[in-house]
């Protein structure tokens, strides 16, 4: 018997590099994963064992036994090998099944869930579900899993909504026509012998094969009466902190002098706080948009629109608004918000009219004056502080003014004003002399390197552009500058003055000077 297996044929260790080949095969397709070394070892097997095959006839003819003893020994050699390959493949594979096995176990033991056929007869349940059915699998399996749940409870409902366990049973009867590949979640509302309510919540997975529907899984867990009181009180409580936040936002929008919208541009309605139903005469806080739109200026209408359906986060849009009484300019500064209900354009509306004049609502209401200006200038000269006193006018404001309305040459003042006071001035030195000059004194060192770089592209700094709705504007600013020691630093605005004046004559070549080359 020895004998036989030491010269046996090279094609019993070939069925079984086969077999391993085979093996190894079908562990890279259930773990979707290539194991190279394998593949390439086994195969390099199978393919030694058919050389051997092949040659084998020709190597028993031999006279010489060394050939035969090499082939003899090899053959058991790669029959050990394969041996080798088999017992690590089963022990992988048993480990693995182990996994799954305490994975379905743990599942078992934590979690409802139920595998139902296409006519939703169960074909596995999990150990809680039957602790809480007090049944066992035997008595449950291939049964209706909605007469399994009445063994024990009378189902009330589905979702919330009344409805008996024939009703539910005839509306999956024709489930398998209906469903789809979506997954869906829901509850089936129960009672107990004792009146008890309670839900079961089910995730539900539908399985299907070759397009064709199978059945489903239902993953779940039940609530208890108890646990709906609990969640009734957690949503009731945030019930009341959400009344609580609407109470106190109604409150400060009727309050608030600011003008506060909210565009609906699903349903055409835009409502308006009671500050901008008085400023622009509306009849109502809700109107409809159209109703709304066709008081815009003709000219801005198209604009406006084009600029809407362009709007993705914050905005900014300027247009004119006929109120019946005059022609008013707004500004909105909003959001465009998308939930679930809808889209809406939100924010505050500023209504800039002809009757502004000593409030502006706008920077320059902050701005001190001359005799402000006289005591800054004092301290910085006590304390022997250098700075820059820069002198500046709008031009082209009187004629805004008369063309467009004294709102818009306010409006371009502000801007420019703002502007400067957040990239130079930063210590809010800035001071109004007349209705169109403006003084302001630069204590940085940093901050008069950044205006002296700023100045040397004019176009960046000293021209003024504004859009209000279809309105264009472009106007020149003309600026003086002075050093606190360029002469006696009292001086300073003085010259700055001056230096500002050469600047605006209209021989002059650039929009802006400085006092030391002018003297």
């Amino acid at each position: 018997m020895i004998e036989a297996f030491f010269n046996q044929s090279p094609l019993v260790p070939l069925v079984f590099a086969f077999l391993a080949d085979l093996i190894v095969i079908m562990q890279c397709i259930s773990k979707r994963a290539i194991y190279k070394f394998r593949l390439i070892f086994s195969f390099i097997i199978t393919a030694a064992v058919g050389v051997l095959l092949v040659f084998y006839n020709q190597i028993l003819q031999l006279e010489d036994k060394l050939w035969l003893n090499f082939t003899n020994y090899s053959l058991i050699g790669i029959e050990l090998i394969i041996a080798v390959i088999l017992f690590t493949s089963i022990d992988f594979s048993l480990s693995n099944e182990q996994m799954q096995r305490e994975l379905t176990k743990s599942l078992d033991e934590t979690k409802y869930f139920v595998l139902l056929d296409k006519k939703d007869r169960i074909k596995d349940i999990s150990t809680l579900l039957l602790k809480d059915f007090d049944l066992s699998k035997e008595e449950v399996l291939k049964k209706n899993f909605f007469d399994v749940i009445e063994y024990k409870y009378r189902i009330i409902g589905i979702n919330s909504t009344d409805a008996r366990k024939d009703e539910i049973k005839r509306f999956y009867a024709t489930y398998k026509r209906e469903v789809g590949k979506n997954n869906n979640d829901f509850e089936i509302n129960v009672e107990d012998d004792r009146g008890v309510e309670s839900a079961m919540y089910f995730k539900e997975i539908n399985i299907f094969s070759n397009s064709s529907y199978k059945g489903r899984i239902l993953f779940g867990e039940n609530k208890t009466n108890d646990d709906l009181i609990g969640m009734e009180k957690d949503l009731k409580s945030k019930s009341e902190r959400l009344d609580t936040i609407k109470t106190r936002f109604a409150f400060l929008l009727n309050k608030t002098n600011d003008g506060i919208y909210f565009n609906d541009l699903v349903n055409k309605k835009i409502w308006f706080n009671d500050t901008l139903v008085k400023r622009l005469c509306l009849n109502g806080n809700t109107i409809a948009t159209e109703d709304f739109y066709k008081n815009v200026h003709p000219e801005d209408k198209t604009l406006l629109f084009d600029s809407i359906k362009e709007i993705r986060g914050e905005y900014t849009l300027t247009y004119r608004y006929n109120t019946g009484s005059y022609l008013a300019f707004i500004k909105e500064v909003g959001k465009r918000i998308v939930t679930e209900n809808g889209v809406e354009l939100c924010g505050i509306m500023n209504v800039i009219d002809d009757y502004s004049f000593e409030h502006t609502d706008t920077p320059l209401d902050s701005i001190k004056g001359v005799s402000e200006l006289h005591s800054k200038l004092k301290d910085l000269v006590e304390y022997n502080k250098s700075f820059l006193a820069v002198s500046f006018k709008i031009n082209d404001i009187p004629t805004i003014n008369e063309k467009y309305g004294r709102a818009i040459g306010t409006q371009m003042i502000a801007g420019f004003v703002e502007r400067f006071k957040k990239n130079f001035a930063v210590e809010n030195y800035v001071y109004r002399i007349s209705g169109l000059e403006f003084v302001a004194l630069i204590t940085e060192y940093n901050k008069m390197e950044s205006l002296k770089n700023y100045l040397r592209e004019e176009d960046k700094l000293l021209v003024l552009k504004a859009n209000y709705g279809s309105i264009n504007l472009v106007t020149n600013i003309f600026m003086g500058l002075s050093y606190s020691n360029d002469e006696a630093p009292a001086n300073a605005v003085k010259n700055a003055t001056a230096a500002m004046k050469v600047a605006s004559s209209p021989n002059y070549t650039s929009k802006y000077a400085y006092y030391k080359d002018i003297r």
